[in-house]
């Protein structure tokens, strides 16, 4: 503190000693200004005078009025600089801002950023950054408006200037296949779309047999309009394979080494069946009703052609196309369906291909190990809404209800440990029943819990009462159990 009084009457004796020196400057200047006009005998040079020497009428002569108050500086307020070493707009930028000093409250939320998504953003002091994701090709802007942040002393920060970068799109689109041909294709023809995904203003591809490396595939050779579908006939069975590279309206091409595949096998004329059913995937019908459809009429199709684990096949009929039989669960389980190559032949003797194989379950066990429980196992409660606790192996729905024997007023719903319910008798003995179900729709016997409900106060009776007169001072009073007292 001495040091800083010592500093301010230094600076205001050196400005006083200066201004004196000025106007003993100016009062020569106006002293010789007026002996100029004095005959020159009788000027002696000096004037003895009331006269000051100081021009009252000129503003910038007024000698300046001094302050013994220290004096004040104002403080800077921070300023901003937005920089970025991204100097291609690859994505995704990194925006760096730095204070001219160290800043608090700055957040993500006060930088104003358009053409693009931010994210990680990160900082302290007067060093942050974050980044940018382009939102596509062209500017994006970045602003740090005034007021966003302040330094230690609660000057907040100046505006920034407003900070550019031009982005170029260097993402390559991937080329998407749609309509493509089902596997196995009884037919030569194809029809696939390339769609306009990610850009894609055009692509080439290239067909091949599906052993075949789209990498070093040799491609049509030129662009084609993403409107225009690849199209054409396959000239051989077996498997083949369709290649396609993208480009989008920057010229970005997919990658050799990243193109779109897609293989399917084309059998011809081969017959194909499907194996289906009207049961769920696990059932407890018995038997299980089979349909087999081929994809044309075929000849010499027979039960003894089907290959059967964990079951074995009945009343097996069907001409043309179309063939039915019932399966025959041989115990609870899954149960295998195939149909293999060769089962049968078109008009053409193509001989049928394999159908897919055909997987059920077998299940007709009731859940066991139900259990119900209201309230915990409270033996009474004082409020109408409860918990119910439950419980069921191989379970997956369950029926709760008020009534009897589990026949009405509920609802099949997914199975859980603990439900929220309200009772149906109050002040009285109230019931819940409950019944599960699995999978397979095996349903189990109805079972229940019950609870004593008592939302009514009771009154304490007394009993073995003193005499109003009594010659002793000890007494014994008995509080009865009327109205369901346990407690006084």
């Amino acid at each position: 503190m001495l040091k800083v009084l010592v500093l301010n009457l230094f600076i205001i004796i050196s400005s006083c000693s200066s201004e004196a020196e000025l106007s003993s400057e100016r009062f020569k200047n106006l002293s010789k200004s007026k002996d100029d006009n004095q005959p020159t005998g009788n000027n002696t040079g000096t004037n003895t005078g009331t006269n000051t020497g100081i021009d009252t009428e000129s503003p910038e002569k007024i000698p300046p009025i001094y302050s013994n108050q220290p004096p004040s500086y104002a403080t800077p307020q921070p300023a901003v600089l937005i920089s970025s070493d991204n100097v291609d707009g690859n994505e995704p930028v990194t925006i760096y801002i730095r204070f001219s000093e160290a800043v608090t409250g700055f957040t993500m939320g006060d930088i104003y950023v358009s053409g693009g998504t931010s994210s990680n953003f990160t900082g302290s002091g007067s060093e942050y950054s974050f980044q940018v994701t382009p939102s596509g090709g062209g500017n994006i802007a970045v602003n740090v408006p005034a007021g966003s942040a302040a330094d230690d002393d609660g000057d907040l920060n100046t505006s920034s200037s407003q900070f550019s970068l031009e982005v170029q799109d260097i993402t390559a689109p991937t080329a998407v296949l749609a309509n493509t041909p089902a596997s196995p294709a009884a037919t030569a023809a194809y029809d696939i779309d390339v769609l306009n995904n990610d850009g894609l203003v055009s692509y080439q591809f290239s067909l091949v047999e599906s052993t075949a490396s789209c990498t070093t595939a040799t491609y049509n050779g030129s662009w084609i309009d993403e409107g225009t579908n690849i199209t054409g006939n396959l000239d051989a069975v077996g498997w083949w394979k369709i290649c396609a590279l993208g480009k989008d309206d920057a010229n970005n091409e997919q990658a050799l080494a990243d193109a779109t595949e897609y293989a399917w096998n084309y059998i011809s004329n081969r017959p194909l069946p499907t194996i289906s059913s009207s049961s769920n995937s696990e059932t407890s019908d018995n038997p299980i009703p089979i349909t087999i459809n081929f994809n044309q009429d075929v000849n010499g199709f027979e039960a003894g052609d089907l290959i059967i684990v964990g079951g074995s096949a009945s009343n097996f009929s069907g001409t043309g196309s179309n063939y039915q039989f019932d399966l025959n669960p041989g115990s609870n389980g899954a149960i295998t369906v195939d149909v293999p190559e060769n089962s049968a032949s078109s008009s053409q003797n193509a001989l049928s291909i394999a159908a897919a194989q055909f997987n059920i379950v077998f299940d007709d066990q009731a859940p066991n190990n139900t259990a119900i429980a209201i309230a915990a196992g409270d033996t009474h409660t004082n409020t109408e809404n409860i918990n119910l606790t439950l419980a069921a192996d191989a379970v997956s729905s369950m029926y709760i209800t008020n009534t009897a024997g589990c026949t009405a007023n509920g609802s099949w719903e997914n199975y859980d440990i603990s439900k929220g319910w309200t009772l149906a008798n109050t002040n009285g003995i109230a019931t819940v029943y409950v019944k599960f179900r699995d999978l397979a729709e095996n349903e189990s016997g109805c079972i229940s819990d019950t609870i004593i409900h008592d939302n009514i106060t009771p009154t304490a009776v007394l009993a073995g009462t003193p005499a109003n007169f009594v010659t002793v001072p000890g007494y014994d009073i008995d509080v009865l159990a009327d109205e369901g007292v346990v407690s006084y």
